[in-house]
């Protein structure tokens, strides 16, 4: 990702309590990072400092967060957040919930966006103010309320084809060789490998595989849709499994 000086400028002038810093793999961004902010769940978007208009129909929050981010010169890369001051960690105890159900890793970093939401060609100024402001706001939110103002996503490789399913208007070898190289790095990948390579379309009557004992389509609906359309592409362009399983990247 491209940092101008110009971008130094408005982070600077934008966010008073945000330092950056020069880094031996690109940008070190630290400090406070205070926003206001509000979604609007019938239009499906986020509007950063809201007007006057908006707060009469809007949920809109002012707040800070403590936070370091990484932005590497590598522009494939993604950018790197960490919420440093443990606040959302704090929550997570206060409630008896794991630290993954408020989408941080144990090392502190959080988890931004899903997979396929990754654009490594996002401009400076649209990542702070998309992803970065999104993330926090939804965590301010889930503080006050208890749920999350446009949903989230499942945990591990079920979350993984919820957000693959999401992707399908623009499916392709690309997009379905990034979908197994991901599973390829979950603990319980071959249980699905398992599913894809089957004569047989997945059923979505059958138990769940998270274990819950529900039907499938019911107890994880995202996810079986994506799983449902990734083994049908795969059956409908069969080398693709072949480029995957002789790829650099396949599994050990």
């Amino acid at each position: 990702m491209v940092i101008s000086d110009e971008d130094r400028q408005w982070l600077i002038k934008t966010f008073l309590g945000l330092n950056i810093g020069s880094s031996e793999n690109g940008y070190i961004i630290t400090g406070c990072l205070e926003f206001s902010a509000a979604f609007d769940e019938l239009g499906k978007e986020y509007r950063i400092n809201p007007s006057e208009e908006d707060s009469l129909r809007l949920i809109c929050i002012d707040d800070k967060y403590e936070i370091k981010i990484q932005i590497f010169h590598d522009e494939n890369k993604y950018p790197q957040v960490w919420e440093t001051n443990k606040r959302i960690t704090r929550q997570a105890q206060k409630h008896g919930l794991n630290i993954f159900d408020l989408h941080i890793y144990k090392s502190g970093e959080v988890c931004l966006v899903g997979p396929f939401d990754m654009n490594s060609n996002l401009a400076f100024r649209e990542f702070i103010n998309g992803p970065v402001i999104q993330f926090f706001y939804d965590q301010s939110y889930f503080e006050r309320f208890g749920r999350w103002p446009r949903g989230q996503y499942s945990h591990g490789i079920f979350g993984l084809f919820e957000n693959f399913h999401d992707h399908i208007s623009t499916l392709s070898d690309n997009l379905v060789l990034d979908c197994l190289q991901h599973m390829a790095r979950q603990s319980n990948w071959s249980q699905f490998i398992d599913y894809i390579v089957l004569k047989e379309r997945v059923q979505g009557h059958v138990d769940c595989p998270c274990g819950s004992k529900k039907i499938f389509r019911d107890c994880h609906q995202g996810a079986f849709r994506g799983l449902w359309n990734l083994q049908k592409y795969i059956k409908d362009n069969p080398k693709v499994i072949d480029t995957f399983l002789n790829s650099s990247k396949k599994p050990d």
